[in-house]
Protein backbone atom coordinates (compact mmCIF):
# COMPACT_ATOMS: atom_id res chain seq x y z
CA UNK A 1 0.00 0.00 0.00
CA UNK A 2 1.36 3.24 -0.58
CA UNK A 3 2.01 5.86 1.77
CA UNK A 4 0.39 9.08 2.43
CA UNK A 5 1.57 11.75 0.09
CA UNK A 6 0.54 15.26 0.82
CA UNK A 7 1.83 17.28 -2.32
CA UNK A 8 1.92 20.46 -3.25
CA UNK A 9 2.45 21.12 0.83
CA UNK A 10 5.28 23.48 0.10
CA UNK A 11 3.09 26.33 -1.86
CA UNK A 12 0.38 26.36 0.57
CA UNK A 13 1.93 29.44 2.36
CA UNK A 14 1.04 30.87 -1.19
CA UNK A 15 -2.71 30.10 -0.76
CA UNK A 16 -2.73 33.20 1.54
CA UNK A 17 -2.87 35.40 -1.41
CA UNK A 18 -6.35 33.55 -2.48
CA UNK A 19 -8.66 35.95 -0.47
CA UNK A 20 -11.79 37.60 -2.01
CA UNK A 21 -14.83 36.43 -3.24
CA UNK A 22 -14.24 32.94 -2.19
CA UNK A 23 -14.32 34.03 1.24
CA UNK A 24 -18.11 35.20 1.04
CA UNK A 25 -18.86 31.88 3.11
CA UNK A 26 -15.65 32.33 5.28
CA UNK A 27 -16.45 33.14 9.04
CA UNK A 28 -15.92 35.97 10.67
CA UNK A 29 -11.81 35.29 11.69
CA UNK A 30 -10.99 33.70 9.10
CA UNK A 31 -7.67 34.56 8.55
CA UNK A 32 -6.15 32.25 5.84
CA UNK A 33 -7.94 30.42 2.61
CA UNK A 34 -7.70 27.20 0.90
CA UNK A 35 -8.19 28.69 -2.36
CA UNK A 36 -10.57 26.84 -4.82
CA UNK A 37 -11.05 23.13 -6.30
CA UNK A 38 -13.35 21.42 -8.40
CA UNK A 39 -13.76 17.76 -9.70
CA UNK A 40 -15.81 16.53 -12.97
CA UNK A 41 -15.33 13.30 -15.01
CA UNK A 42 -11.97 11.63 -13.69
CA UNK A 43 -10.22 14.60 -12.13
CA UNK A 44 -9.83 17.41 -9.96
CA UNK A 45 -8.37 20.58 -10.21
CA UNK A 46 -7.18 22.79 -7.30
CA UNK A 47 -5.68 26.91 -7.82
CA UNK A 48 -1.83 27.77 -6.26
CA UNK A 49 -0.18 30.89 -6.07
CA UNK A 50 3.77 30.79 -6.81
CA UNK A 51 5.49 34.09 -6.26
CA UNK A 52 8.76 34.53 -7.42
CA UNK A 53 11.29 35.36 -4.65
CA UNK A 54 13.54 37.77 -7.23
CA UNK A 55 10.61 39.71 -8.90
CA UNK A 56 7.69 39.66 -6.29
CA UNK A 57 5.62 38.30 -9.35
CA UNK A 58 2.70 35.99 -8.31
CA UNK A 59 1.86 33.28 -10.69
CA UNK A 60 -1.88 30.86 -10.53
CA UNK A 61 -1.25 27.64 -11.32
CA UNK A 62 -4.15 25.13 -12.14
CA UNK A 63 -3.26 21.19 -10.67
CA UNK A 64 -4.44 18.51 -12.18
CA UNK A 65 -5.20 15.55 -10.29
CA UNK A 66 -6.42 11.89 -12.42
CA UNK A 67 -8.72 10.14 -10.33
CA UNK A 68 -7.78 6.67 -11.58
CA UNK A 69 -6.64 3.45 -10.46
CA UNK A 70 -3.20 2.95 -11.95
CA UNK A 71 -1.39 4.39 -8.94
CA UNK A 72 -1.07 7.01 -6.09
CA UNK A 73 -2.87 9.99 -6.46
CA UNK A 74 -0.48 12.76 -8.08
CA UNK A 75 -0.52 16.45 -9.92
CA UNK A 76 -0.35 15.33 -13.49
CA UNK A 77 -0.20 18.72 -14.77
CA UNK A 78 0.19 22.13 -14.58
CA UNK A 79 -1.34 25.08 -16.49
CA UNK A 80 -0.21 28.81 -15.76
CA UNK A 81 -3.21 31.55 -16.12
CA UNK A 82 -2.52 34.22 -17.59
CA UNK A 83 -2.56 37.61 -17.04
CA UNK A 84 -2.36 38.97 -13.74
CA UNK A 85 -2.73 36.83 -10.74
CA UNK A 86 -6.72 36.55 -10.08
CA UNK A 87 -9.19 34.86 -7.32
CA UNK A 88 -11.24 32.19 -8.93
CA UNK A 89 -14.93 32.85 -8.27
CA UNK A 90 -16.32 29.26 -9.57
CA UNK A 91 -16.00 26.78 -12.09
CA UNK A 92 -17.77 24.72 -14.78
CA UNK A 93 -17.22 22.11 -17.35
CA UNK A 94 -18.22 20.77 -21.25
CA UNK A 95 -16.78 17.46 -21.80
CA UNK A 96 -13.09 18.02 -21.26
CA UNK A 97 -13.30 21.93 -21.33
CA UNK A 98 -12.77 23.50 -17.77
CA UNK A 99 -14.69 26.87 -17.27
CA UNK A 100 -12.95 29.37 -14.96
CA UNK A 101 -15.58 32.32 -13.64
CA UNK A 102 -13.12 35.02 -12.28
CA UNK A 103 -14.06 38.42 -10.91
CA UNK A 104 -13.69 40.06 -14.65
CA UNK A 105 -13.15 37.39 -16.98
CA UNK A 106 -14.25 33.58 -17.79
CA UNK A 107 -11.29 31.55 -19.26
CA UNK A 108 -11.48 28.47 -20.63
CA UNK A 109 -8.85 25.43 -20.31
CA UNK A 110 -8.44 22.23 -22.63
CA UNK A 111 -7.89 19.48 -20.27
CA UNK A 112 -7.84 16.38 -22.58
CA UNK A 113 -4.70 15.77 -21.88
CA UNK A 114 -4.47 15.43 -17.39
CA UNK A 115 -0.89 15.80 -17.84
CA UNK A 116 -0.46 18.62 -20.47
CA UNK A 117 -3.66 21.30 -19.43
CA UNK A 118 -3.88 23.87 -21.94
CA UNK A 119 -5.46 27.70 -21.97
CA UNK A 120 -7.79 28.07 -24.54
CA UNK A 121 -9.00 31.81 -24.28
CA UNK A 122 -10.16 34.20 -21.81
CA UNK A 123 -13.17 36.18 -22.66
CA UNK A 124 -14.10 40.02 -20.72
CA UNK A 125 -16.78 39.99 -18.94
CA UNK A 126 -19.34 43.23 -18.53
CA UNK A 127 -19.27 45.36 -15.54
CA UNK A 128 -22.74 45.91 -14.33
CA UNK A 129 -22.54 47.65 -10.97
CA UNK A 130 -20.89 46.82 -7.89
CA UNK A 131 -21.03 43.37 -6.10
CA UNK A 132 -23.45 41.64 -4.19
CA UNK A 133 -23.58 39.06 -1.76
CA UNK A 134 -23.38 35.73 -2.68
CA UNK A 135 -21.68 32.28 -3.93
CA UNK A 136 -20.96 33.18 -7.50
CA UNK A 137 -22.36 30.12 -9.94
CA UNK A 138 -21.74 28.23 -13.51
CA UNK A 139 -24.87 26.70 -14.25
CA UNK A 140 -25.65 24.56 -17.45
CA UNK A 141 -28.49 25.95 -19.65
CA UNK A 142 -28.08 23.41 -22.37
CA UNK A 143 -25.64 21.43 -24.21
CA UNK A 144 -23.64 24.19 -25.37
CA UNK A 145 -24.88 27.27 -23.05
CA UNK A 146 -23.82 28.09 -19.81
CA UNK A 147 -25.18 30.77 -17.66
CA UNK A 148 -22.67 32.20 -15.77
CA UNK A 149 -23.73 33.96 -12.24
CA UNK A 150 -21.68 36.65 -10.50
CA UNK A 151 -22.09 39.17 -7.78
CA UNK A 152 -21.29 41.70 -9.85
CA UNK A 153 -22.27 40.39 -13.61
CA UNK A 154 -24.25 37.87 -15.05
CA UNK A 155 -23.11 36.34 -18.62
CA UNK A 156 -24.21 33.75 -21.34
CA UNK A 157 -21.80 31.89 -21.91
CA UNK A 158 -21.67 29.76 -25.56
CA UNK A 159 -19.60 26.97 -27.05
CA UNK A 160 -18.64 24.94 -29.78
CA UNK A 161 -16.17 22.92 -30.85
CA UNK A 162 -12.26 24.52 -32.08
CA UNK A 163 -12.71 26.54 -29.39
CA UNK A 164 -15.14 29.33 -30.51
CA UNK A 165 -16.59 30.51 -27.23
CA UNK A 166 -18.74 33.68 -27.18
CA UNK A 167 -19.88 35.70 -23.64
CA UNK A 168 -23.07 37.66 -24.21
CA UNK A 169 -23.82 39.94 -21.22
CA UNK A 170 -27.52 39.47 -19.49
CA UNK A 171 -29.85 41.43 -17.26
CA UNK A 172 -29.03 41.33 -13.71
CA UNK A 173 -29.82 37.74 -11.87
CA UNK A 174 -33.42 37.44 -10.64
CA UNK A 175 -34.48 37.13 -7.31
CA UNK A 176 -34.92 33.04 -8.27
CA UNK A 177 -30.96 33.14 -9.11
CA UNK A 178 -29.65 35.19 -5.84
CA UNK A 179 -31.35 32.84 -4.37
CA UNK A 180 -29.70 29.86 -5.48
CA UNK A 181 -26.52 31.91 -5.38
CA UNK A 182 -27.19 32.68 -1.75
CA UNK A 183 -27.63 29.16 -0.88
CA UNK A 184 -25.40 26.91 -3.27
CA UNK A 185 -25.40 23.03 -2.78
CA UNK A 186 -23.10 21.24 -0.85
CA UNK A 187 -21.33 19.76 -3.53
CA UNK A 188 -20.29 23.32 -4.22
CA UNK A 189 -19.23 24.47 -0.90
CA UNK A 190 -17.17 21.53 0.29
CA UNK A 191 -14.36 22.30 -2.26
CA UNK A 192 -14.55 25.93 -0.81
CA UNK A 193 -14.99 25.89 2.91
CA UNK A 194 -14.59 23.12 5.79
CA UNK A 195 -17.35 20.44 5.37
CA UNK A 196 -17.67 17.83 8.59
CA UNK A 197 -18.93 14.69 5.97
CA UNK A 198 -16.29 14.01 2.88
CA UNK A 199 -17.73 14.69 -0.38
CA UNK A 200 -17.76 11.68 -2.96
CA UNK A 201 -16.07 12.89 -6.04
CA UNK A 202 -15.79 9.10 -7.97
CA UNK A 203 -15.57 5.31 -7.34
CA UNK A 204 -14.17 2.90 -9.43
CA UNK A 205 -14.48 -1.11 -8.54
CA UNK A 206 -11.40 -0.93 -6.28
CA UNK A 207 -11.45 2.37 -5.35
CA UNK A 208 -13.46 5.71 -3.59
CA UNK A 209 -12.34 8.78 -4.60
CA UNK A 210 -13.25 11.73 -1.25
CA UNK A 211 -12.69 15.37 -0.72
CA UNK A 212 -11.69 15.72 2.97
CA UNK A 213 -11.01 18.04 5.42
CA UNK A 214 -9.63 17.60 8.83
CA UNK A 215 -9.44 20.27 11.85
CA UNK A 216 -6.68 20.93 14.19
CA UNK A 217 -7.03 22.80 17.20
CA UNK A 218 -4.20 24.90 18.33
CA UNK A 219 -3.91 28.03 20.48
CA UNK A 220 -6.04 30.89 19.32
CA UNK A 221 -6.72 29.21 15.77
CA UNK A 222 -8.03 26.04 14.07
CA UNK A 223 -5.99 25.20 11.42
CA UNK A 224 -8.50 23.08 8.04
CA UNK A 225 -7.03 21.07 5.84
CA UNK A 226 -8.48 20.11 2.73
CA UNK A 227 -7.36 16.96 0.88
CA UNK A 228 -8.63 14.51 -2.28
CA UNK A 229 -8.45 11.06 -1.01
CA UNK A 230 -8.06 7.81 -2.61
CA UNK A 231 -9.81 5.09 -0.52
CA UNK A 232 -10.27 1.50 -0.42
CA UNK A 233 -13.15 0.13 -0.82
CA UNK A 234 -12.35 -3.56 0.53
CA UNK A 235 -11.33 -2.11 4.08
CA UNK A 236 -12.16 1.99 4.23
CA UNK A 237 -8.33 2.63 4.47
CA UNK A 238 -6.79 5.76 2.53
CA UNK A 239 -4.06 4.40 0.28
CA UNK A 240 -2.98 7.82 -0.90
CA UNK A 241 -3.74 11.46 -0.55
CA UNK A 242 -3.05 14.95 -1.72
CA UNK A 243 -3.37 18.11 0.12
CA UNK A 244 -4.82 21.01 -1.89
CA UNK A 245 -4.67 23.68 0.52
CA UNK A 246 -4.93 25.36 4.34
CA UNK A 247 -7.61 27.40 5.56
CA UNK A 248 -6.68 29.62 9.38
CA UNK A 249 -9.29 30.07 11.56
CA UNK A 250 -8.58 32.27 14.50
CA UNK A 251 -10.00 31.93 17.71
CA UNK A 252 -10.65 34.58 20.23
Amino acid sequence: MSSLRPAGSRRVSGLALALGLLLSFATPGRADSAGSSYAFANRVVFDTVEVDRVTSRSTRLLNVVPLDDKGPLKVAGKAAMPGQSAYIAAYGSRKDALIVLLWDRVEIYDLADAAKPRFVRALALADQGVSAPGQPLVETAGADEFVLLGTRNTTRLTAADGGDWRATPLPPPTPEQRARMSAPPDAVLAHQKPMAAPLLLRQSDRFRYELVWTEKRQPGRVVHRKYVRQVDKANGRPTSEILLGTDIETVD
